[in-house]
This record gives C-alpha cells, structure tokens and sequence, in this order.
C-alpha cells in the first residue's frame, strides 16, 4: 500500500473506489432473484431449478440461503448507495448508516459462493475446483513488482544527481509512454 501511495495514490483511490463498487454490484446480481418483472436474471438462485437431483438442488438451495444471507450487506449498499443514491443517507446526518462493508465480509460472501459452485462441480465431475486461486502473469502483483523496480531505479537516480556523479542514461529521460 505504501508503494502505490507514493506512485500514484489518486490513480489507486479510483481503481481501489471502482473495483469495490463493482464487487459489491456482482455479489448482488448473482445474489438477485431469478426473475424481476420481465427480466429473467442469470443468478445462483435459478441453478436448484436447473437441477435434476432434487436432494442435490435441496442442497444448492440451502448454500444459496446461506450466500444471500451473508451478501445482504453488499445488497443494501447497493440499494442505497451504489446503484442508486439515497437522499437521506446523502443530506441527513440521521439517516439510518449503511451496513459495515469489509474486505473479510466480501471473503466470507466468496467462500459461500464457492461451496455453491463447488457442490454443482464435485456432483458431476467429482472434483473441486480452486476459485480462490488464480495464477496470472501480468495481475496486480506484477504491476506492484514493477512499480518497486522503478522507484528503487528512481532512487538510485536521484542519489546520483545528489552525488553529482550521473551517468550518461541519467540524462537521457524515461522512454515515450
């Protein structure tokens, strides 16, 4: 965290406010009902419905009461705050406050989904699957790794300067972004 504050901490902020907002909106849709007026919704509620083994969709529907449950609090920052904007809670200093939201909250909301995913996955193809785990070359951990070589470069740049002993790329500049 220190890192990203000291290279960009606006740039941060914004992808930090946009990526919470979009979790809480898509714990919420895979949480909605399976149908809303005319619209049908693809949400975790409509997979029971989908499922032949009726001790296996009385089990999906259990996991699923149990993942609506934990996600309520994601639900009411979506009604009151994110997808729309409630005027009490904007203007009144005696509006009822919004739920605690928390990144272990959220993790709490992601294991129940995965015990719902993982419980469709294990009946048919007898295996689990690792949600949590995701391997990628080029995520967030590697832009993190990038931003540390630059700065520690940086530092040893302005040392240089400071030391007035620059060498000769020193003077050249960064290259075109």
């Amino acid at each position: 965290m220190a890192l990203l504050n000291e290279t960009a901490t606006y740039f941060f902020r914004i992808v930090q406010d946009v990526l919470w907002q979009d979790v809480l909106l898509h714990i919420t849709r895979l949480t909605d009902p399976p149908r809303q007026g005319a619209f049908e919704n693809l949400t975790l509620r409509r997979l029971p419905d989908a499922v032949a083994d009726t001790t296996l969709a009385r089990e999906l529907r259990g996991l699923i009461t149990d993942a609506q449950e934990r996600s309520e609090f994601a639900r009411e920052w979506r009604n009151r705050r994110l997808a729309h904007q409630e005027l009490s809670l904007a203007l009144d200093g005696k509006a009822e406050p919004l739920p605690s939201a928390s990144r272990q909250k959220i993790e709490v909301v992601l294991k129940s989904f995965r015990k719902v995913m993982n419980r469709l996955h294990s009946s048919y193809l007898t295996s689990g699957v690792a949600y949590e785990h995701v391997l990628a070359s080029d995520d967030a951990t590697h832009l993190v790794h990038l931003l540390a070589v630059a700065t520690w470069f940086e530092n040893r740049q302005t040392k240089r300067f400071q030391q007035g002993k620059l060498l000769p790329e020193d003077l050249e500049g960064p290259p075109e972004v």
